[in-house]
């Protein structure tokens, strides 16, 4: 049988932690092993969640053209399932191409084979794979929203400083990454202060500033529109506002509050406090649309004991109403009812899981050992530069420089081996969510708080939408197959592991 073998990391910094040569040389060994004719090697450096993959669809391309060729089944050769891929938009190509009897995918490090004829159970196991490698780079995605977190913690501004401050750099940056704008900061202080006398209309103000001579960055004129958001903006008397929360930063204020207060009277010509949101933990809060009109249900309490499901700016001639929460909930929960596999393939999905779990904890390993040794390297080079500093072999602003440029290095390498923790717990948490749900999915359910039903119903549902007072939903995979598990009969003999046919 014809074979290409894919190795692939997923950028430079990795070869060194998980190498594509010494992947490229077991996934030979194991055609050797096969009996494989291998055509083409493909290794590959890109990542298999961002930008459009260009290296993986070139693979394709050639796995195509050699079945129009051949007009036989072209085996991919990788090493791992999160290797050739880690999201649902490619897992629905690649099935395309099994469907059509194009290709075939062999899995060297589990031994697992997925094509058009495999058993119903290898299909599930195949979606189980790739269910768990969303999932790891799903967590890996929220550490990156942890850094964020962490730096407007620290009161770090994370966007571009408004008019008046200017963000520094990152070559430039030691204590601060923001700050004051000499040329502009006085201008602005000077805005608020004239318009607090309540003298002036935001065009005069527009008119001032033109007169001040007080531009934007890009050197045009200030409208009407900039002024009035400049006014309402927290950030010159020490806070500042990221999607829709308030926070403290380190930077110093260009007004003093009693200022800042006035301008909102003199706005809004009346002391009106600013509402704030909370967020409450319902179990639906934005994960329910109308299936007509698409507006999405909003949760709220009524008398303090019931939630009820509101549908927001609905179209006029659309008929969807306010509902019990209950009303979806009820389905919700009909629906975990029906996701449950015969208990004779249980043990062997259990199986599987676990060779999914190892499989991770081997990517994490080499992940993991590659980010210390370049943590080591950089403790390393700041005791070197310690060494050179005293010898006077370099200036204190050289020292200065590339010590902070080692420090934000060593920042981001700590935030990603902080990262695979987070990972794991997360995987974790979806391996055990898996093996409960493959036999008991309506009592895991039962038994979780909101927020790990928040979590059950995105794990599951691929959408949830309401037409009146049914759920309509679609499940993602493997899940839509296990609901329909007991109506299928195919389900209701095991087959041989990677039973194929011969080539």
């Amino acid at each position: 049988m014809k074979a290409i073998i894919l190795s692939r990391v997923s950028s430079k910094d990795q070869e060194e932690g998980y190498s594509i040569a010494a992947q490229t040389e077991k996934l030979k060994e194991y055609c050797q092993r096969k009996g494989l004719d291998v055509l083409k090697v493909f290794e590959i450096t890109e990542s298999s969640t961002v930008g459009d993959r260009k290296q993986f669809k070139e693979m394709l391309a050639y796995a195509k053209e050699i079945h129009t060729k051949t007009h036989q089944r072209l085996a991919i050769i990788v090493d791992a399932v999160d290797r050739l891929m880690r999201n649902f938009s490619d897992q629905a190509v690649l099935n395309d191409l099994m469907n059509q009897d194009v290709i075939e995918l062999h899995f060297a490090r589990t031994g697992g084979i997925v094509h058009k004829d495999s058993a119903s159970h290898e299909k599930l196991m195949w979606n189980m794979q790739i269910m768990m490698a969303q999932a790891y780079v799903d967590s890996m995605k929220d550490n990156v929203k942890r850094s964020i977190d962490y730096k407007i913690k620290k009161g770090e501004y994370i966007a571009q400083a408004p008019l008046g401050y200017r963000n520094l750099p990152k070559n430039q940056r030691q204590d601060t990454d923001v700050i004051l704008d000499e040329s502009r900061c006085f201008l602005v202080k000077r805005l608020f202060q004239e318009y607090a006398t309540g003298t002036h209309t935001l065009r005069d103000m527009a008119n001032l500033a033109k007169l001040w001579g007080l531009n934007s960055r890009s050197g045009k004129i200030i409208l009407r529109s900039t002024i009035h958001n400049i006014l309402q903006d927290e950030f010159y008397i020490g806070k500042m506002t990221i999607k829709g929360q308030q926070h403290p930063h380190r930077y110093p204020s260009i007004i003093d509050e009693e200022t800042f207060a006035k301008c909102q009277q003199v706005r809004l010509n009346a002391n009106k406090k600013p509402f704030k949101y909370a967020a409450k933990p319902f179990l639906f809060r934005g994960l329910l649309r109308c299936k007509d009109c698409g507006c999405l249900y909003t949760s709220y309490m009524k008398k303090g004991l019931y939630t009820y499901l509101r549908p927001t700016h609905r179209k006029p001639d659309c008929q969807c109403m306010p509902i019990r929460e209950e009303v979806a909930l009820s389905q919700v929960e009909d629906v975990f009812k029906a996701i449950r596999i015969p208990e004779q393939l249980v043990m062997e999905i259990r199986e599987h899981l676990k060779q999914c779990h190892e499989s991770k904890i081997d990517y994490r390993e080499k992940e993991t050992l590659a980010l210390q040794k370049e943590f080591s390297g950089i403790k390393h080079k700041l005791d070197r530069l310690v060494d050179l500093l005293i010898e006077q072999s370099i200036t204190q602003g050289i020292y200065d420089t590339k010590v902070q440029e080692l420090r934000n290095r060593q920042h981001e390498v700590e935030h990603r081996l902080s990262g695979h923790t987070k990972a794991d717990e997360t995987f974790n948490y979806t391996l055990s969510v898996l093996v409960g749900l493959t036999s008991k999915a309506a009592e895991c359910f039962a038994r979780a708080n909101i927020e790990q039903k928040r979590k059950l119903l995105t794990l599951i549902f691929a959408n949830l939408e309401m037409q009146g007072t049914t759920l309509c939903y679609s499940l993602r995979k493997p899940f839509d197959a296990l609901a329909q598990l007991p109506q299928s009969e195919e389900w209701r003999a095991q087959q041989e592991s990677n039973l194929r046919p011969a080539a």
